[in-house]
């Protein structure tokens, strides 16, 4: 796994307990069997660990998509059709910069989630942090508005998808004003250059 996907399972390790050396040691134990886990996507190295959950639940965005990965449901992050506390953890890898408008997305993530649920997400970002997350696109309407040039990151189907929004420390303060207050690990293995950060938000 790349350094994002390893800061993710260190900070998952941390968040289900167990004092398990790798989430693969985790799985394998039977340490996820007790959780309902969401998994927005289809691709990355976590979900054959994941999957274990008890409960394991995956989606894509486009019901054509859901064609090309048979089982799997199709869901708009904005509006999620789960009931409310349907999980105990909700996993994303650097998604929520795709959404439309993200804060939408980070309410229906707390909605889901049960009281004292995680959020652990990724999302590209520098180290450290920029103060002040900037809107790349006007999303208020039906219609996409550029606010600057556009830029499109791999979907891990082999297409292309925008980046609306680059986050910045302010999100702390916006998750924490709708019920998920949320904290951020830094994950540099001894030796490495760079570092990556991972996102962990506890439902209040």
């Amino acid at each position: 796994a790349n350094l994002r996907y390893r800061a993710q399972a260190a900070a998952l390790l941390e968040v289900c307990g167990g004092g398990f050396a790798s989430l693969r040691e985790m799985a394998e134990a039977g340490g996820l069997a007790g959780l309902a886990v969401y998994e927005p996507g289809v691709t990355g190295p976590l979900r054959p660990y994941l999957g274990r959950a008890g409960r394991y639940v995956q989606s894509v965005y486009e019901a054509g998509a859901a064609v090309a990965h048979a089982g799997v449901e199709v869901q708009d992050l904005m509006a999620c059709s789960h009931g409310d506390a349907s999980f105990d953890l909700v996993v994303t890898s650097d998604i929520l910069e795709h959404v439309r408008r993200p804060m939408l997305a980070f309410a229906e993530i707390c909605r889901i989630l049960r009281p004292g649920g995680h959020h652990v997400f990724s999302i590209p970002t520098a180290v450290p942090l920029a103060p002040a997350s900037v809107e790349r696109v006007d999303a208020s309407g039906e219609t996409d508005v550029h606010l600057l040039p556009p830029v499109y990151h791999g979907s891990g189907d082999g297409g292309r998808s925008l980046v609306y929004t680059d986050f910045g420390a302010d999100i702390l303060e916006r998750l924490d004003g709708i019920g998920l207050p949320t904290r951020v690990a830094c994950y540099q293995p001894e030796g490495l250059p760079l570092a990556a950060l991972t996102f962990v938000s506890r439902r209040a």
